[in-house]
C-alpha cells in the first residue's frame, strides 16, 4: 500500500511539473491535487495525448493502433476515392494498398486498366504491374 501512496505521488508531482513547464498551471494544478487519481488521468487524456499526438513517434503509434483496429481502413478509403474520381493516380494508390492486403489480382487488373493512353509505358505502373504478378506466382507473365 505505501508503494501506492509513493507511486501516485510521484506521478502527481510529474504530471504539476509538467502543467508548470507547459503554462497551464491555474486549472491543473488544483483539479490534479485535489482528485489525486483522477485529476491525474484527466490531465493525461486532455493534455498529454493530445500534445504526444503532435509528434512524428505520437502520429506513428496512433497510425500503427488504427491499423490494428481497423486494418482495412485505407483500403476502404482509397475504394471510396477511386469511386468519386476514376483516375489513374487513384487506381495506382488503391493497387499499391491491394499489394499491402494481399488481394493481388485486384492489383493487377487495377494496374492494366492504367496501362493506356499517356501511360502506356509508364515505368512506375509496368513496375507494379509485375510486383503484383511476382506476388500472385505468374512469374512468366512478370
Amino acid at each position: 500500500m505505501p508503494i501506492l501512496i509513493a507511486l501516485s505521488t510521484l506521478i502527481q508531482l510529474l504530471l504539476i511539473i509538467h502543467a508548470f513547464k507547459t503554462g497551464r498551471r491555474d486549472p491543473w494544478l488544483w483539479v490534479i491535487l485535489f482528485f489525486p487519481g483522477i485529476g491525474s488521468v484527466l490531465y493525461v487524456f486532455f493534455e498529454l495525448l493530445p500534445e504526444l499526438r503532435r509528434t512524428r513517434e505520437g502520429r506513428a503509434v496512433a497510425s500503427k493502433i488504427l491499423k490494428a483496429v481497423d486494418p482495412h481502413r485505407d483500403l476502404k478509403r482509397l475504394t471510396a476515392e477511386l469511386v468519386r474520381s476514376d483516375n489513374v493516380k487513384n487506381k495506382i494508390d488503391l493497387a499499391k494498398e491491394c499489394i499491402a492486403a494481399g488481394m493481388y489480382a485486384e492489383a493487377i487488373e487495377l494496374y492494366q486498366t492504367s496501362l493506356k493512353g499517356i501511360y502506356l509505358t509508364d515505368p512506375d505502373i509496368m513496375l507494379g504491374l509485375a510486383t503484383a504478378q511476382f506476388l500472385q506466382g505468374n512469374f512468366t507473365d512478370s
